[in-house]
């Protein structure tokens, strides 16, 4: 930099500075000390670097003879397809978690097909782009454990620690309803996701995660037991206008439709409506023809159904909220 400066520096006389062979000589020498000097530098970091590295005693990787053919099989199945000899003796999480995703793409609309079905979650957790990521974590979470329990001392062994606290992260956007869930539908699904393959969930990694959730739903449904809604004045209203409607098939759809007592009543409603014949139509068809012409009838009941729901809800209302009360 100096140098730089220096050819463009003039003396009284107007020659140029670096015509002065002291004043160049001394520029020189100071570049060629700076040189020298971060060199000099450059080769300690190296070196402590490098007597760093050779402090620390690198895991030894197993040769591929010393696996049986009970360990390539685990590998494969433990990674849903992802992991291939090169993988042996290890935990490999990142290559789990290709498998797990894979695996997981394939499965998604069955699995989420079966969760609305069966539980009610908060809207946002039921946003596919957004649940799908907790199927995920759940299949990834299953591989990694069981190889770490395979293979405690794996050359990887020491991103255990990080890849749990991962795995909280991405559980604890989720409500503890959602995992419950998730986990109860996943169940249903696991000898699938494994080809039929003996090689049950392994909890390990998020043990205490699922304890939590479960614990929590536990508590959450005990205290809404001490209310059941089919004995509350709504449901008793309903019983008398439409006694051939089990209060269970109600209380299904009112739990689906997110307690809204009109969406519910149609639904329970239309379902019994598929296979029992109306008095008001028993002249025109036989029971036997009904399953068939149903749909013809649909639309006239619903709106009749509805009107009916309404006044029902008009006509409880105190009482419902005074129930709710005690």
């Amino acid at each position: 930099q100096l140098l730089n400066i220096a050819t463009e520096l003039k003396t009284d006389q107007g020659l140029p500075l670096l015509a002065n062979e002291v004043i160049l000589e001394r520029i020189l020498e100071y570049d060629k000390w700076k040189t020298e000097a971060t060199f000099a530098h450059q080769i300690q970091i190296e070196e402590l670097r490098q007597s760093f590295s050779g402090s620390k005693k690198a895991p030894v990787a197993k040769l591929d003879s010393e696996f049986s053919e009970e360990d390539k099989k685990f590998n494969i199945i433990s990674s849903y397809g992802a992991c291939n000899e090169k993988h042996l003796g290890m935990v490999s999480k990142t290559k789990i978690w290709e498998g797990a995703n894979d695996r997981s793409s394939r499965l998604f609309e069955s699995w989420y097909s079966h969760i609305q079905d069966n539980s009610i979650l908060p809207l946002k957790d039921l946003k596919e782009g957004r649940i799908k990521t907790l199927l995920l974590a759940f299949l990834w979470a299953s591989g990694c454990a069981h190889r770490v329990h395979k293979w405690p001392d794996a050359p990887d062994a020491h991103y255990v620690e990080a890849l749990k606290k991962d795995l909280e992260s991405r559980f604890s956007k989720f409500s503890k309803h959602s995992i419950v869930a998730a986990y109860e539908s996943l169940k249903v699904f696991w000898k699938e996701i494994n080809d039929y393959e003996q090689c049950p969930f392994n909890i390990t990694l998020i043990g205490d995660l699922l304890d939590e959730a479960y614990q929590y739903v536990s508590q959450k449904t005990t205290e809404e037991n001490r209310f059941d809604i089919k004995n509350s004045p709504l449901f008793s209203e309903f019983e008398k206008i439409f006694p051939y409607v089990p209060l269970e098939v109600l209380e299904k759809y009112y739990t689906k439709n997110r307690k809204n007592f009109v969406a519910a009543g149609v639904g329970a409603l239309r379902k019994v409506f598929t296979t029992r014949l109306p008095e008001e139509l028993e002249h025109r068809y036989s029971a036997a023809e009904w399953p068939k012409k149903w749909h013809h009838h649909i639309a006239s009941f619903e709106e009749k159904w509805q009107q009916q729901l309404y006044d029902i809800t008009n006509q409880t209302r105190e009482e419902q909220e005074q129930w709710k009360k005690e």
